[in-house]
């Protein structure tokens, strides 16, 4: 949170580990305590920065261990990108235009974007902090993580070779990829699935192309009914139907993420060819799940879903994700856009840009198209800033069902009518 009361935040997409008093490359090493690195002996959840060449900063993240500490070196901006721009471009002695994938894709230009300095942020607890913390998000398949090399540690002897920087994998805001990893996690894989039976589905019972190779408006309407199947990473297969759903129509609509053609890493998935899954991340912790349609930049939302198949395992994964306690009901294991992607265990890493016509783990199952008495059409949900966008019929949903989000009564009443 900035001075003026800003939300700035971002999700860790990239860490180095510095292990401390034994660590050849850390600011700790053989017991070096100074007033500088105070905090990485200070309880763990203490920010640590420190000053580079230049005016620049980076930040560590104090942990159990004298000394020990974590770098976050790379975020991939979620709120305030617009003011992390403004900064990072006062700062900058170029004139070329910062790119989303250049705004934190590093540890000082992560300091720069968020505004961090060590006069303000040095031996802040994360845990009480009123400027800085961290909040809590779904937790990335270990098989999405590279560990790999820490980088500019050429210094540290025998450290430097240690597998102590993680990253997520295709992630746009990592600094550096090390490819030679990437590549052995790729043969890891390709042996495991020769050693699993196959999960493919036959191809008489996909949705094909053609399904989704329509507009965005009829696509959002044709998808209620369908069937959506997830096939998670141990084998059990999970089943819903597509209840409510909301079209975006691309450059023109005020309420896409595509609005004037605003083309990036983050939403490439809607650009990609109908049938492509966009998934994208919200308050830095949730997802929520799109399917690609004919037009640029033109994707469906999907609302809501009703269980049909692997309710107990969907349960689970709820609770999991969930702080509290209190049982979930049925209606409510999908009945919003992030539960039914916790529900089907579904993130940005696993799911983004996968195509529903080709893949072994989603795809949707045809059923019978419904009738328009069992179709409501209204306004979209918390679209208050889309203008004159938000109030246009671009929601749809089956008429009764309990699964649905939120039910909107006047648009019921006129059907009656």
């Amino acid at each position: 949170m900035t001075a003026e009361g800003k939300r700035l935040s971002g999700r860790i997409v990239e860490t180095e580990a510095f292990l401390g008093e034994e660590d050849k490359a850390s600011h700790c090493y053989q017991g070096k305590r100074s007033a500088k690195n105070e905090a990485l002996y200070m309880s763990p959840g203490t920010l640590y920065v420190y000053n580079l060449m230049g005016g620049k900063y980076c930040m560590k993240i104090s942990s159990q261990g004298d000394g020990a500490g974590v770098m976050l070196k790379s975020l991939e901006a979620i709120d305030g990108e617009d003011i992390m721009r403004e900064v990072r471009t006062a700062k900058s002695t170029s004139t070329k235009p910062i790119q989303t994938t250049d705004l934190c894709n590093g540890p000082s230009k992560m300091c720069q974007s968020l505004q961090v300095t060590r006069a303000d942020a040095d031996k802040q607890n994360l845990c009480q902090s009123e400027h800085f913390w961290l909040e809590k998000a779904e937790v990335v398949p270990e098989d999405t993580i590279v560990s790999c090399k820490r980088i500019n540690v050429d210094h540290a002897d025998e450290w430097k070779d240690k597998h102590l920087r993680f990253y997520i994998l295709g992630d746009f805001a990592v600094s550096t990829r090390d490819k030679e990893e990437e590549q052995k996690m790729k043969e890891t894989k390709t042996s495991e699935k020769t050693h699993k039976p196959s999960t493919a589905v036959f191809d008489e019972d996909r949705v094909d192309f053609n399904f989704y190779d329509v507009s965005c408006t009829e696509l959002a309407r044709k998808l209620l009914g369908q069937t959506i199947v997830r096939i998670t990473d141990d084998g059990d297969r999970l089943a819903a139907t597509i209840v409510e759903t909301e079209a975006y129509l691309g450059e023109e609509d005020k309420g896409a993420h595509s609005y004037q053609n605003k083309r990036t890493p983050k939403n490439e998935a809607m650009f990609m060819p109908p049938g492509t899954v966009y998934v994208y991340n919200i308050y830095g912790v949730y997802c929520c799940m799109n399917i690609s349609s004919q037009g640029e930049g033109c994707a469906v939302l999907i609302r809501a879903l009703d269980p049909i198949e692997g309710e107990d395992r969907m349960r689970e994964s709820r609770k999991k994700a969930k702080a509290s306690a209190k049982p979930i009901s049925t209606e409510d294991l999908c009945n919003g856009p992030s539960k039914l992607c916790q529900a089907l265990e579904l993130t940005r890493g696993n799911a983004d840009k996968v195509n529903l016509t080709k893949s072994e783990f989603l795809w949707l199952e045809a059923d019978e198209e419904l009738s328009d008495s069992e179709v409501v059409t209204c306004k979209r949900i918390n679209i208050d800033y889309a203008d004159d966008w938000k109030d246009k019929p671009l929601r749809f949903y089956v008429l009764g069902n309990s699964a649905v989000s939120v039910r909107d009564k006047d648009a019921e009443k006129q059907m009656k009518a």
